[in-house]
């Protein structure tokens, strides 16, 4: 956690510094993301040694103006999870309120067939092609009963591949289930789902569960918009922020064709400086292409951030 840096203005009259005004006699507590720039301007530090600027630490006033300005200094780096030790590197971890992550390298998503489902002992994703066989894919489900999952890196390895063939790999949105009948709300175009054009009560689905939203990238044609304060909400120009299907579909090319010619001799890293969350109702679809039409093999595993790593 970053210490608390406030710091008074102590001159008698109001004053600015780093384009901020503070009322004579007042405090100002400096954001940790500012720091840098209050430690950085000549005037602060003028200031904090004439006195005309007086540091606190959330409780007291520092008087020593050097003890003052090495705490200005100590909090321009964030600390480390790992110890006492200062944090110089960005972390991929998701950082969310009341939520702790773990990293995995895991070669498998949970099995999500039995009830409950168990954490890591879904299919491996590891492929063996033959000739006549022109793919091969692989499933990587997580069971949102354990909590998020975010996705970081992917590694890949293979032997004997050949010409043209490579390694994909695709997060795909779950088809929302429906209930059918007369006088329900929502009707099915082209496998997209509707709000019923005469209204409420004219359709011929509804839903049977928690429907997956997949975006749209420019809202030009969403059938639905939903926040946290409305919900899911019909929009009738078409013009929403998301749609619903009733089938699955391809939402991102999360590795798009790797091509497998040879063998790697070991693994090929997938790099990543970010994680991005694999939302519920998501999951990711890894797919070897055989396109010589020859025998090769290869497998894949990935580094995810997760809740929880093991059923206790």
């Amino acid at each position: 956690m970053s210490r608390i840096v406030k710091i008074k203005n102590n001159t008698g009259t109001d004053q600015a510094w780093t384009g901020v005004t503070i009322v004579a006699g007042e405090y100002y507590n400096i954001p940790a993301g500012d720091m840098a720039e209050w430690v950085g301007t000549d005037d602060v530090f003028q200031d904090i040694g004439n006195s005309n600027l007086v540091v606190n630490n959330g409780t007291d006033d520092i008087v020593d103006s050097v003890t003052a300005w090495n705490w200005m200094l100590g909090d321009t780096m964030p600390m480390s999870e790992l110890g006492n030790k200062l944090a110089i590197h960005s972390s991929t971890k998701p950082a969310k309120e009341n939520q702790s992550f773990y990293l995995v390298w895991t070669g498998a998503g949970d099995d999500v067939s039995g009830s409950p489902p168990v954490i890591g002992d879904g299919d491996l994703i590891q492929f063996s092609l033959t000739q006549g066989m022109p793919s091969q894919s692989v499933e990587a489900r997580f069971a949102p009963e354990f909590g998020d999952v975010y996705i970081h890196e992917g590694y890949a390895k293979w032997e004997q591949g050949g010409t043209g063939d490579y390694i994909d790999a695709v997060i795909v949105a779950t088809a929302s289930q429906f209930q059918t009948a007369i006088n329900l709300d929502l009707e099915i175009v082209d496998n997209w789902v509707k709000y019923a054009t005469g209204g409420a009560g004219t359709g011929t689905h509804g839903f049977a569960s928690t429907p997956v939203l997949m975006p749209r990238t420019k809202s030009t044609d969403g059938d639905w918009d939903y926040d946290t304060v409305n919900g899911l909400v019909p929009n009738m120009s078409g013009t929403g922020g998301y749609r619903i299907s009733d089938i699955e579909r391809v939402v991102h090319h999360y590795i798009n064709k790797i091509p497998t010619r040879g063998s790697s001799y070991g693994y090929t890293v997938m790099t990543s400086d970010e994680s991005a969350q694999l939302p519920v109702g998501y999951f990711i679809r890894v797919t070897a292409h055989n396109t010589s039409n020859s025998e090769w093999m290869a497998c894949v595993f990935m580094e995810v951030f997760r809740e929880q790593t093991a059923n206790p």
